[in-house]
């Protein structure tokens, strides 16, 4: 029985490479619809199955072929089932048994020899970087990532100058006219981040989806400027030009030489000022901030100081560093969806976590969704959309 069994492996075997001789089919196909060799036949199914887990031991043609082959033969089995139509109904039955086995064969085989699809993950996606675009006073653009170290460009008397560290400067060869106020704004989308270095001297660091709106040169009582998303300045000192940041729709900030992180994405509803060193006034209110403290402006509520603020938190995103401290799930996500420039949907209720802990922003984002995976966070991937799913 053993070497009968082992016949008919290799005849399956023949047939399926496509050498077997049509009296070899004939054995293999009167086999199969026999009773008496159930247990055979579906052990040869096992084998068959087993042997081509693998779906790189044949070449696709050869592949091509080994399905052409098995639906013929499960034709040729259908063919004889018609001719038998006129027989008992058992005898029909091992018939359509005998196709019904070589049709779970072919089905099978065609399926998991099909080249497996990489499936997407987090992990193809990069953390963000260095990118920016600058946009001039004529309202013409220069992509800052794709541009040449050295002068960029030149406004009136200044030259723009990119350095080799990826960092923007202006340097003035003369003064401005009275009446020529010549504006620039560098804007860095999701997934990008910039520095510059402003022509009084004041250096800013912009976050992802975040962007500031200068002159090319200060002129006037005062040197003010615009932001949009989240912008960390240490403000170069002088003491008889006031540094004012404006934020489109909420209380300005007057700066005298000081280090601060303005929060202003319009997501997240509120906007955060940090003082890191030296002093800010909020305009239009009598509060003066002391370093460590933060103010904190809310849509139809009043200002709110907080004092003893965890500084290295709020600008751990300036060093590189994702900082969590009891943080939601819904703020979390929207750091990672700005960094990652991903999209975050949620299926159900929003998981009420909090989340804490600290990683680096050079991590890609499948490093960081383990992270967030082992807090207890369900998620699906694709393409560069994460759905979040309840517990």
């Amino acid at each position: 029985m053993a070497n009968e069994t082992e016949h008919i492996h290799q005849l399956f075997q023949l047939y399926v490479t496509n050498q077997a001789t049509d009296e070899q089919v004939r054995e293999l196909f009167l086999f199969l619809q026999d009773p008496a060799n159930d247990a055979v036949s579906h052990e040869l199914v096992s084998r068959q199955l087993s042997e081509d887990a693998d779906t790189d031991k044949r070449s696709s043609e050869s592949q091509k072929r080994v399905w052409e082959n098995m639906l013929e033969f499960n034709k040729s089995l259908h063919g004889q089932w018609q001719k038998q139509k006129r027989k008992p109904a058992v005898t029909m039955m091992r018939w359509v048994a005998a196709a019904g086995l070589i049709t779970a064969i072919t089905t099978f085989v065609f399926v998991n020899r099909q080249p497996v699809p990489k499936a997407e993950t987090a992990m193809d996606i990069p953390a963000g970087g260095n990118k920016a675009v600058l946009t001039l006073s004529d309202g013409s653009i220069i992509r800052l990532d794709s541009a040449i170290n050295g002068t960029i460009a030149r406004q009136g008397n200044v030259a723009i100058i990119k350095s080799a560290n990826g960092e923007v400067r202006y340097d003035s060869k003369g003064d401005a006219a009275d009446d020529e106020v010549l504006m620039n704004k560098m804007t860095t989308p999701m997934g990008g981040q910039y520095q510059i270095v402003l022509p009084d001297g004041t250096k800013a660091w912009l976050n992802a989806a975040s962007s500031i709106t200068y002159p090319v040169f200060f002129a006037g009582n005062d040197r003010k400027v615009a932001v949009t998303g989240e912008v960390y300045l240490e403000v170069a000192k002088d003491m008889s030009h006031p540094f004012i940041v404006d934020v489109t729709g909420h209380s300005g900030i007057e700066v005298l030489g000081t280090s601060f992180d303005i929060n202003a994405y319009e997501d997240e509803g509120k906007i955060k000022t940090t003082l890191i060193d030296g002093r800010i006034r909020i305009t239009g209110s009598t509060i003066i901030l002391k370093p460590g403290q933060q103010v904190v402006e809310s849509a139809n509520e009043p200002l709110s100081v907080l004092t003893d603020v965890n500084i290295e938190k709020e600008i751990a995103w300036k060093n590189g560093i994702f900082y969590f401290e009891d943080a939601s799930l819904p703020l979390v996500m929207k750091q990672l969806a700005r960094w990652y420039n991903i999209e975050v949907l949620y299926k159900g209720a929003v998981p009420e976590l909090r989340i804490n802990g600290k990683m680096d922003r050079n991590l890609t984002l499948q490093g960081v969704m383990d992270f967030l995976t082992k807090m207890g966070v369900n998620y699906t991937m694709k393409s560069h959309t994460i759905l979040v799913t309840g517990n």
